[in-house]
């Protein structure tokens, strides 16, 4: 039912196929079965695939995908995580240091998918 397979790619990193993406997640099993049918009836078969459908947030395809809400907000933490963004909280300096970037300040990907603090709530 779950064959897993990592293809090398030219430039040394692993394209793992999706079923092994979603086992890296630590979902349920039944979690795992239920998005790993969603991911095939999608036609997402590897973490190329499934980061295309993430990062690109003006194809919609990531919003649409009907995967539990937990499941994509692990996907994305993920993806995240694998691209080396993390943010954190801490103390606030003097309001003298700060300035205020206002409400056009986003981090996102190329494609317009918000990261982190920025996430939309799929």
């Amino acid at each position: 039912l779950f064959r897993s397979q990592t293809v090398p790619r030219a430039s040394g990193t692993l394209i793992m196929s999706s079923i092994e993406v979603l086992r890296k997640l630590g979902i349920s099993r039944n979690q795992l079965e239920e998005a790993w049918a969603i991911v095939q009836q999608e036609g997402l078969s590897n973490t190329v695939e499934l980061r295309h459908a993430w990062a690109n947030a003006r194809d919609r395809k990531w919003e649409k995908l009907p995967l539990p809400r937990n499941v994509k907000e692990e996907l994305m933490s993920y993806f995240e995580e694998e691209m080396g963004f993390s943010y954190g909280k801490m103390q606030v300096p003097p309001k003298e240091l700060c300035i205020s970037a206002g409400p056009s300040f986003q981090m996102s990907t190329l494609g317009g998918q918000g990261l982190g603090a920025w996430r939309k709530n799929y």
